[in-house]
Order: structure tokens, then C-alpha cells, then sequence
């Protein structure tokens, strides 16, 4: 998703890790936990299935699970040129 359709689908940007602030962790914009609590964007109590936030960050942050595949697929991809590296060891055809 792009920038622009993460902020449109969510309720709140996280500005505090803060669990009662608003802009915090806690937000209840983003849903409750108890009973005695009311959701901010939906109204429900315990039903509310809970909203995303998100977090404006000051530099790009890589996704920790798809290292490893970001990582094979710029080894097949020369530094230099650009070009896709040719595997020289496969016999062939």
C-alpha cells in the first residue's frame, strides 16, 4: 500500500508510546479493552474489532520479515550494470 492509503485507512497517527494519551498506544480511536470503555471511531465496547493507526516515521525502516528475500534478489542483480548476473556454473542446454 502506498503512503497515501495507509493514513486514508487508518484512524490515528501514533505520535506518543503513551498508553492514555491521545496519539498514544491507547488511543481509543483504535479500540478498548474493557468494558467499561467506549470506542472512539465505532462506539462500541467490547465488540469493536479494533481500528489501525500508524506511525509517521523520519526514515525508511526495512520489514525485518522480507530481508532475506530482498537480500537473494539483489544477489542476483549486478551492482555495477544492473543487469541479472548470469549463474556461470549451470551447464547447459
Amino acid at each position: 500500500m502506498s503512503k497515501d492509503e495507509i493514513e486514508k485507512w487508518t484512524v490515528t497517527d501514533i505520535k506518543d508510546i503513551n498508553d492514555n494519551s491521545e496519539h498514544g498506544l491507547g488511543d481509543l480511536r483504535m479500540g478498548v479493552s474493557t468494558n467499561h470503555e467506549e470506542c472512539l471511531t465505532c462506539g462500541e465496547t467490547v465488540e469493536c474489532p479494533g481500528h489501525f493507526g500508524h506511525i509517521k516515521l523520519a526514515k525508511p525502516v526495512y520489514h525485518i520479515g522480507f530481508i532475506e528475500t530482498v537480500a537473494k534478489v539483489l544477489r542476483c542483480i549486478c551492482y555495477k550494470c544492473g543487469r541479472l548476473r548470469e549463474d556461470t556454473n549451470q551447464k547447459g542446454n
